[in-house]
């Protein structure tokens, strides 16, 4: 099973969630990126100098804000996909970086990282079956009010968008085609993760 340390932010990450918890600025949670380079020989104090994530391999896909962290007012958890679609050739996912971009920046900052101690394995999409990493990462973000997670539209369905889903549904009616046997299944299989 793949064990991860906690995440730490970046000297830039760390200034710019102070100068967002004074007030001084407001920021965005841009993008997430995964490395097989091993950084476990590296000291914190390398990790937090790092400008970005090194050799990059693939980008995850940030799916959802989750709120419910001890500390609220400081802190945010971003959920992150990472799936093997269009993967060639497999990795183990020894670091995950999360980028962010300051209101009226065009430079965006590695703002944390997050590093393996049994990192997970992305096979290729060599065989056509599809796997999912999901990956939760929290940060310090000073004031949450501060901070937006620019979540991909594109994703899969939120928690939320199901759960209005399923209260749409009559549980009289009957299933009329494959199709929407197809919808609840992945429905209930999503909930169930």
């Amino acid at each position: 099973m793949a064990e991860y340390n906690e995440t730490i932010l970046t000297a830039a990450g760390l200034d710019l969630a102070s100068r967002a918890a004074n007030g001084k600025t407001k920021f965005s949670i841009t993008r997430a990126a995964a490395t097989e380079t091993d950084l476990s020989g590296m000291s914190e104090s390398e990790l937090q100098a790092l400008k970005l994530l090194p050799n990059e391999v693939q980008a995850g896909t940030i799916d959802n804000q989750n709120d419910n962290v001890p500390n609220a007012n400081a802190v945010i958890g971003t959920e992150i996909l990472f799936t093997n679609d269009g993967i060639e050739k497999s990795y183990v996912i020894n670091g995950i970086g999360l980028y962010a971009k300051e209101d009226g920046s065009n430079t965006e900052i590695l703002y944390a990282i997050n590093t393996a101690i049994s990192p997970e394995t992305m096979p290729d999409f060599a065989d056509q079956v599809l796997f999912q990493f999901r990956f939760t990462i929290y940060v310090v973000v000073g004031r949450t009010e501060n901070v937006t997670v620019n979540v991909d539209p594109t994703g899969m369905a939120s928690k939320e968008y199901v759960n209005i889903k399923i209260d749409g549904i009559n549980t009289d009616d009957t299933i009329g085609s494959s199709e929407d046997l197809s919808t609840l299944i992945m429905m209930n299989d999503f909930l169930e993760d």
